[in-house]
């Protein structure tokens, strides 16, 4: 059998636009949802165990944030660190019973993370504005 070298072009062709798209798909930019996103938890400081949990999409607003587009505000002013958002302002109960407030994710396709130890889940939202960490 013999291969004629106009078949051979067609094969090699068809071969390196399967390549090119295969590689173009793996390495394909993450999607404007995944440039704005946020896993936050609030585990007990003393035993580990997660006692809230949520996912925070900004970009567009979604998840299951009980309050996201008020957490989505807070974030965007401070590009998305949020150890740099103002405290709210309010009374908290004097009970000691420690929280560890932890977020993780990307901030306009930036690595974000944050984790902090707070004496109760009050002193952790009013210390982080009041929402994000309001789950």
């Amino acid at each position: 059998m013999r291969f004629s070298p106009r078949l051979f072009t067609v094969v090699a062709l068809t071969l390196l636009v399967t390549a090119v798209t295969s590689s173009a798909a793996v390495a394909a930019p993450q999607s404007a949802q995944d440039k704005f996103k946020f896993k936050l938890t609030i585990t007990k400081a003393n035993s580990g165990k997660v006692v809230d949990s949520a996912t925070l999409k900004c970009r567009p607003i979604r998840g299951n944030h009980p309050d996201s587009a008020a957490a989505c505000k807070d974030l965007a002013k401070v590009n998305g660190r949020i150890q740099k958002i103002p405290a709210t302002s309010g009374v908290c109960p004097a009970i000691y019973d420690p929280v560890i407030a932890q977020a993780t994710g990307r901030w306009h396709g930036q690595d974000r993370s944050y984790r902090h130890k707070f004496s109760n889940r009050c002193v952790a939202n009013q210390e982080t504005g009041g929402h994000v960490f309001n789950l």
